[in-house]
């Protein structure tokens, strides 16, 4: 998959630098100045290599090169075929991207794990007068002993100021190894749907994206009761900036989850963060290209960079005074249903520029949290008998009730959160002698 989304990406480059005139001289133009760039996969980078012109039709061979940290490079030869030709459709030409990939080679041997090389098509990219364009490609079925693929089309489109869009729709995929010792692993999807749009900046980082994904089935097995089966699932995401902030959201829905012992149904997850630094945001992912490139790393290496550069830029991202909300999360079990919502947010400007000990008192003076919580006693019972068979869950709260900090009625356990800079409630009553005990003060 994503020697198909770089695919796709490297002919967009192609398309659009040429875009919106109608001549094969500016589309050579454009390609011998395109500078490698990476594409918005980890790890994944397009660089140009020639292009020979023609009158109406012209030739032009790029590389994707796959870059991992400890790791050969993975390199895949694209040869891009434009056709200078008006259509119908109101284009002024199409290119064909086929991938060239030696007998023998790492990447040939990669994509012959899932897909004959000689049974792909074409990626095929339509170039129109206004600076859009839209490819296309249809996988096919394919049917081996150890997997059968149902097909899938998948769709890319630009426009100009670094607008996309994008559509993968896969009806099924289903996976089956019988690995050492007689396990056996399955996987199965069904059913996924996969759109979305975004914009990429003049630094390469896309904003303003909203994505949404939907699968009726999804099911990985390890054999035994190891597990997992999920229904009806539905996924958005989206990415906003305006000025110098940045909001991320997310939203989570299934009709059913089953596990080993348990089935979880009609789960709804939403979490939104606000107010992140964009400048931080930014900086964060151009060091993070640039160590990408470096492709000498060892992976634990690479993870202590990231960390350091995380933590080098904390105080910058939280600097706008960020504010986070889950809310809901709730699902219902046989135990019955369950929610929580939570909030927090911190004061603008108020960590320390270094993090350190300083930073993190700071950090927690600075914070607010309000949030309520309904859990099913019974769902807890359960969990404590399975540390501690001869106990009770009501014995363990009954400090908590008698504080007034939570509540217990018709089964049901409920609290409500409030911590403001230092100070705590739960359900209106002060708690700050629990919280100096949990923080060993």
């Amino acid at each position: 998959m994503k020697w198909i989304i770089g695919a796709i990406a490297g002919v967009v480059v192609i398309g659009a630098a040429g875009a919106p005139y109608v001549s094969g001289h500016l589309l050579e133009d454009a390609f011998n100045q395109a500078e490698p760039m990476a594409l918005p996969i980890d790890g994944l980078y397009w660089q140009p290599e020639s292009y020979e012109r023609g009158y109406l039709n012209s030739e032009a061979r790029s590389k994707l090169v796959f870059r991992q940290a400890g790791q050969q490079d993975v390199v895949i030869d694209l040869t891009h075929r434009v056709q200078q030709h008006l259509g119908i459709d109101g284009r002024y030409a199409r290119i064909e991207t086929h991938l060239d990939l030696e007998d023998g080679s790492q990447a040939q041997a990669l994509v012959n794990q899932w897909l004959d090389v000689q049974d792909i098509p074409p990626i095929s990219t339509a170039l129109y007068p206004s600076g859009n364009s839209l490819s296309h490609l249809s996988l096919p079925e394919i049917n081996r002993p150890l997997s059968a693929f149902s097909g899938a089309d998948i769709s890319f489109s630009t426009q100009r100021q670094g607008r996309f869009g994008y559509e993968f729709i896969m009806p099924e995929w289903r996976f089956n190894e019988h690995a050492a010792y007689g396990i056996n692993r399955e996987a199965l999807i069904e059913g996924v749907v996969l759109a979305g749009e975004g914009r990429v900046s003049g630094e390469g980082i896309i904003w303003d994206s909203h994505s949404h994904l939907t699968a009726d089935r999804l099911m990985f097995s390890s054999g035994g009761e190891d597990q997992l089966d999920l229904h009806q699932l539905s996924f958005n995401a989206r990415s906003d900036r305006e000025d110098d902030q940045v909001s991320l959201g997310f939203e989570l829905r299934f009709g059913a989850l089953e596990v080993p012992n348990d089935t979880l149904r009609n789960g709804h997850y939403r979490l939104t963060i606000e107010r992140l630094d964009a400048p931080a945001i930014a900086a964060i992912a151009e060091r993070m290209n640039e160590l990408n490139q470096l492709g000498n790393l060892k992976v634990e290496d690479l993870n202590a960079q990231y960390l350091r550069l995380l933590t080098n830029q904390l105080p910058q991202l939280l600097s706008q005074g960020p504010k986070v909300r889950l809310a809901p999360f709730a699902v219902e079990s046989e135990f019955g249903s369950t929610r929580v919502d939570l909030t927090l947010s911190l004061v603008p400007d108020s960590m320390p520029a270094e993090m350190g000990a300083m930073a993190i008192l700071a950090l927690i003076g600075s914070l607010s949290i309000e949030g309520s919580l309904q859990l099913p006693l019974a769902m807890l019972e359960a969990q404590y008998q399975q540390t501690d068979p001869t106990g009770s869950i009501e014995q363990e709260l009954a400090l908590l009730v008698a504080e007034g900090w939570v509540n217990i009625e018709d089964e049901i356990l409920s609290m409500t959160i409030n911590y403001d800079r230092g100070r705590l409630e739960l359900n209106g009553q002060p708690a700050d002698a629990l919280l100096n005990m949990l923080l060993g003060f």
